[in-house]
């Protein structure tokens, strides 16, 4: 066959790449449902703001559904291996191509023939006879979804002098894996966001604790001063704090219309309605600062921050009364 393409579902978070890329793998599998629903339900910030809010946790090791073999970028060139030959063959073999290029060779990407930008992408397919890849990633409008590339393009973005070292990652969904939904689970990370306590002290003797960070609730806190600081110096704010907060609320929704439908809560849908209206108010809230971004208006941000404030309140009622719910239920 010229043209092979492994399945690509929706993911409801699309905020940060390595977060998107496993869920667009296994949530075509209905089987890998209740893995996520029992999941995505912390955030992490750094107190400094330098790297984006996340979830917690949300590195590839830690997810039991997705298989993961790691290998540095330079064994292709020093053992002279074929790129594509290795791609096509790996696609063949259902494995997803997940690594990092330079995105100044690659065709509807931001920094396409502008600027030298390393940033990471996954292949899912290729057409052997128009040597093209099928690529996931963020277009130069900043919309995330599937682009094409060139076979020639893509070897200069990805054997580019700009970005030579680094990792392949092949991912693919593990067969024979069940996962049941972890009810107790999701109590123990929802208290934990509720107390915003380190949820990295859970695995603390993996030497995997994060200091310097704020979880769960906190994140209001700083994210509020943030916006704060915004209104009164002038830097570039960074989108992907409250997108990634919008995208929590997502996902939380979705984990209650879960619960709801399999008996795990039962309150006459309080808590649904309620966070249907959060993540509503918080989608206004990113377009908000969106709008700051296009029109550099401070007012916006001041709405921004009493909108933030409102929103903090209701989750923590929310998530006290969801908390109180679940426990009935354990």
């Amino acid at each position: 066959m010229s043209v092979v393409q492994l399945p690509i579902a929706e993911s409801p978070i699309i905020g940060l790449h390595y977060l998107a890329y496993p869920l667009n793998i296994l949530l075509n599998y209905e089987d890998c449902m209740p893995w996520f629903y029992s999941n995505y339900i912390q955030l992490v910030l750094s107190k400094d703001f330098s790297i984006p809010m996340t979830f917690y946790p949300n590195s590839f090791s830690s997810n039991p559904l997705l298989g993961c073999h790691v290998m540095v970028k330079e064994i292709v060139p020093n053992n002279h291996i074929n790129i594509h030959n290795f791609i096509m063959d790996r696609i063949n073999n259902k494995d997803y191509f997940y690594s990092t290029f330079d995105e100044f060779y690659v065709p509807n990407r931001f920094f396409f023939n502008k600027e030298h930008f390393n940033h990471d992408f996954m292949i899912y397919g290729y057409d052997s006879n128009k040597m093209e890849y099928y690529l996931m990633g963020f277009d130069e409008n900043r919309n995330y979804g599937s682009s094409k590339i060139s076979f020639l393009q893509f070897e200069k973005a990805f054997f580019s002098e700009n970005d030579k070292t680094g990792f392949i990652h092949l991912l693919s969904k593990r067969d024979n894996v069940k996962y049941d939904f972890d009810l107790r689970l999701v109590y123990e990370m929802l208290d934990d966001y509720y107390n915003s306590r380190n949820s990295s002290e859970r695995v603390r003797m993996n030497g995997c604790l994060l200091v310097n960070r704020v979880f769960g609730l906190e994140v209001y806190k700083y994210l509020k001063e943030y916006f704060k600081s915004l209104m009164c110096e002038n830097f570039d704010s960074d989108i992907r704090f409250l997108h990634i907060l919008y995208e929590h609320k997502k996902c939380m929704l979705m984990r209650l219309e879960y619960m709801y439908k399999n008996n795990y809560i039962n309150d006459n849908l309080y808590i649904y309605d309620g966070y249907k209206y959060i993540e509503q108010e918080m989608f206004k809230i990113r377009n908000q600062h969106l709008k700051y971004l296009v029109g550099g208006k401070k007012r916006c941000l001041s709405q921004l921050v009493d909108s933030l404030s409102e929103i903090e309140q209701k989750e923590s009622e929310l998530v006290e009364r969801l908390l109180n719910a679940i426990y009935h239920k354990l």
